[in-house]
């Protein structure tokens, strides 16, 4: 799958050198799947963390754990794929993609079973997630162009946010928030953010997205009517067939029907 790759985050813009350094350092018997099955051993690690906080929030340091290790995982299977030059870009693409899903679910509803973020408050995430996910993999397809992060945050920002909040959550607890509709918990008003700021940038970013592609596909789309009325005209005139300039191939004896209906056609006749 021959694509452009875009990685614009704030972070995430500077690694590439320290996952090079890191690729080059890797054991040859360690493969790509091999980093692609740290990262999701990582994951699962995080949503452990989050459960045995219920015993203790130190607990929360296993989840910064399972981030990191991730992270490692997941930003270097690729990196070692393509340094050792063996790439497999379609089982690349599809076992990347979906262990990256997997791994924000194991995550994400980690923290919806911690006492810190309410489970269906944690589910919104996820949606809010998946739906940022479709919209990357449409621009993929209509673009050739594979964006790995917007408004300057990606895969590393958000982690690195999230490790903020574990951080948050080790030093206040499960904290809350006084709102006018009642006791709020606070992680719980924090993923309410990311949720609506997340909605509102796929909104924006879909329809400034089909702004820019309406006219590249308005000619195309307009020659396609064309065609199609064209060829409909002469079938309905009983035209057997007709060439795609307008030649009449098989036209019916009636006089007249030709010029009526298909006037183009008419015009070739003449001219033969």
């Amino acid at each position: 799958m021959a694509y452009d790759r875009e990685l614009i985050g704030l972070i995430s813009r500077h690694e590439k050198p320290i996952l090079i350094y890191l690729a080059n350092r890797i054991p040859a018997g360690i493969h790509p799947d091999h980093m692609t099955a740290i990262g999701i051993a990582g994951a699962a690690c995080s949503l452990a963390g989050f459960v045995l906080s219920y015993f203790g929030a130190g607990w929360l340091l296993l989840s910064v754990l399972g981030l990191v290790v991730n992270w490692v995982g997941d930003s270097l299977d690729g990196t070692l794929a393509r340094i050792r030059s063996v790439e497999r870009p379609r089982y690349g693409f599809f076992v990347d993609h979906m262990t990256d899903v997997a791994s924000q679910a194991l995550v994400i509803i980690g923290l919806g079973l911690s006492p810190y973020m309410r489970l269906d408050v944690a589910c919104l995430v996820f949606a809010a997630y998946l739906v940022m996910t479709i919209f990357t993999l449409l621009r993929l397809h209509v673009r050739q162009t594979f964006c790995l992060s917007y408004y300057g945050v990606g895969p590393t920002e958000l982690r690195v946010l999230l490790i903020a909040g574990i951080v948050l959550a080790l030093v206040l607890g499960p904290a809350t928030v006084v709102t006018p509709y009642g006791v709020v918990g606070l992680y719980d008003t924090l993923a309410g953010i990311f949720v609506a700021v997340a909605a509102i940038s796929t909104f924006r970013l879909a329809r400034n997205e089909a702004r820019t592609l309406a006219p590249l596909d308005r000619g195309h789309h307009d020659l396609r009517s064309q065609t199609v009325s064209r060829y409909a005209a002469v079938q309905n005139g009983h035209l057997v067939l007709a060439a795609a300039d307008g030649r009449v191939l098989a036209p019916h004896p009636r006089e007249g029907v030709t010029s009526r209906l298909f006037p183009e056609a008419a015009l070739s006749q003449d001219r033969t």
